[in-house]
């Protein structure tokens, strides 16, 4: 016969603290995880920025007035895997483009390139995605970078989404850099 277990247990501590680790644990992991993944994120969008304004400031310093396909090429092969480094470049997609304002917050491409991405066509009117528009006949170059998070070394997962980031620069030295060769 027992003895009144009810009451007995009631008053036995010996197991409370592994319940109570059981059931907190399962929180704990899930917001270390949550912290790990944001601060990825986080860490990717900053250098994705960074991709962006490098590559802005790189083709609008331009000392000639000018830029090559072979040059604009060779500064997105050498150039994007030290920007982006440690992430994978090979995930990187960065166009830039040179643009001609039209006034109404829309851009008409003159010329543009991209690595690991499709160049925008010479005549193609793409959106400037800013708050006042310039005024019509202002030269920008538009520098897209936009990266796709993969945490597959840790959780096994591919996220979804894209982190991107654009920047519109005016040329330093001249009113408009020209690139005769490019798409």
């Amino acid at each position: 016969m027992m003895n009144n277990p009810p009451r007995r247990l009631r008053s036995d501590i010996r197991g409370s603290i592994a319940l109570e680790f059981a059931l907190t644990i399962p929180i704990i992991l899930i917001i270390l995880v949550g912290e790990f993944l944001f601060t990825d994120l986080m860490f990717c969008s900053m250098k994705t920025t960074l991709l962006a304004h490098t590559f802005a400031n790189l083709e609008s310093s331009s000392t000639t007035g000018y830029v090559t396909q072979s040059s604009v090429q060779d500064d997105f092969t050498y150039g994007t895997p030290f920007v982006i480094n440690p992430l994978k470049a090979a995930s990187t997609k960065l166009r830039v483009s040179g643009v001609w304002s039209d006034g109404s917050g829309n851009g008409v491409v003159d010329w543009s390139q991209a690595y690991n991405d499709a160049p925008y066509l010479k005549g193609q009117v793409v959106s400037l995605n800013v708050t006042t528009p310039p005024k019509k006949g202002v030269f920008f170059l538009m520098t897209e970078a936009s990266y796709k998070p993969s945490l597959n070394g840790v959780f096994g997962l591919q996220l979804p989404n894209q982190i991107s980031d654009a920047i519109l620069t005016v040329p330093r030295n001249f009113a408009y850099i020209s690139c005769a060769d490019c798409s």
